[in-house]
């Protein structure tokens, strides 16, 4: 029975120093895997990426729209999707910090571009086309071209790409999209490039001969454009039919406030989890898994066996009030079934610890735990909660 708790007690050791790692108080270098590809089963399976550019909360659509296939978030950075596993985002230098500065309002925000920081922080925009993501300053730091610029993972295949600019100040007249191009600014001068006049959606298709990343770039110059400004781009998938969406059933409710309720104490699963159905708010809840061998839209959790590595599996919850489907994706991770076996349960005051060795661990660790900011331990944990984090 000793070895037994004594080695309890050293997986608790490890624990804390997890717990530690994980809240950013000690580094550490260990690379998480690579998520696995997989498309989302959508609605309209047609709409490969849907981009919100400048959103604020990027884990929601707006009305009428929807995620694509391969995006589970509607803004981000060039790199892969956090529920899909595909490359795609806004290219741009990131540095810290940034050249432009920022503002705690939400969104993604580069050195070169910002979102639109005019609307109520923090919480998503009316439509897709009531934000934006611009050129923070490129006209007053002198780059003739103004430029955004995004990358999208794709098979080959036919494709059509839809955006629409905005013109907030009046001098985001007349920016270019140019598609697949190795030097947008070169194709720009020399004329080359897609005319937008904000407010108007512009379509245009593209192939992919073979598979790779499709580049939509924005490019402007002179007076009349001393920004550019970007609502959105959506990219289909010309051989699939879109899918017209029938009408819901009457619901009444508020699907921002009930989105905003929806909450796990963990993403880390070994036991099946309860998921909301209907919101204290009156929206419907339905959910979606990309993995239900693992996790089921009922919230049922099969464990991988022993020795195999843990499932990361993404849940979807489609929230309804009536007039609006809000989506919002949530990542889990299922472990996998212990190797350890004829493990006996019993209470952690039943624990004796007599062993040199761990009694100079313990005591050192709470030295250690000790010497933390307590706000600083909490931030998360309160964020979580929308407690205050001050």
């Amino acid at each position: 029975m000793k070895g037994k708790k004594h080695m309890i007690v050293k997986r608790s050791l490890v624990l804390v120093l997890s717990l530690a790692m994980a809240a950013g108080l000690i580094p550490f270098s260990t690379k998480q895997a690579a998520a696995a590809k997989k498309e989302i089963d959508r609605k309209d399976n047609s709409i490969v990426y849907f981009v919100d550019a400048g959103d604020y909360v990027v884990n929601t659509v707006c009305s009428g729209d929807q995620f694509g296939t391969r995006n589970s978030v509607t803004d981000q950075m060039y790199g892969e999707d956090p529920g899909t596993g595909y490359t795609w985002g806004l290219v741009d230098t990131v540095s810290n910090p940034l050249r432009n500065g920022s503002r705690d309002i939400g969104g993604v925000f580069s050195d070169n571009t910002w979102p639109y920081e005019s609307n109520t922080a923090n919480a998503d925009a009316s439509s897709k086309t009531a934000s934006n993501r611009y050129t923070r300053n490129q006209y007053e730091n002198n780059i003739e071209t103004r430029y955004i610029d995004y990358k999208f993972e794709l098979d080959a295949g036919t494709y059509t790409v839809e955006a629409q600019s905005a013109d907030p100040w009046n001098c985001s007249k007349y920016p270019k999209m140019i598609l697949n191009s190795s030097d947008a600014t070169a194709d720009y001068k020399a004329g080359k490039g897609t005319q937008l006049s904000a407010g108007t959606a512009v379509k245009q298709s593209v192939t992919m001969a073979s598979a790779g990343e499709m580049t939509v770039s924005f490019r402007a110059e002179g007076d009349d454009n001393k920004a550019i400004n970007i609502c959105y781009i959506k990219i289909t998938d010309n051989n699939k039919a879109p899918v017209v969406i029938a009408p819901q059933p009457d619901v009444i409710g508020d699907a921002q406030l009930d989105a905003q309720d929806i909450f796990f104490t963990s993403t880390y699963l070994y036991e099946n989890i309860t998921l909301p159905t209907s919101g204290s708010h009156g929206s419907q809840i339905t959910w979606e898994t990309s993995d239900d061998t693992v996790l089921g839209a009922d919230g049922v959790v099969s464990r991988p066996g022993p020795g195999e590595p843990d499932a990361v599996v993404q849940l979807t919850a489609k929230i309804y009030d009536g007039s609006q489907t809000l989506t919002k994706p949530y990542i889990f991770t299922v472990l996998a079934e212990s190797e350890e076996t004829d493990m006996e349960q019993f209470g952690l005051g039943d624990v004796e610890i007599i062993d040199d060795y761990y009694l100079a661990a313990q005591d050192t660790d709470i030295d250690f735990l000790k010497k933390f900011d307590n706000d600083r331990v909490l931030y998360r944990f309160r964020e979580t909660a929308k407690l205050n984090t001050k």
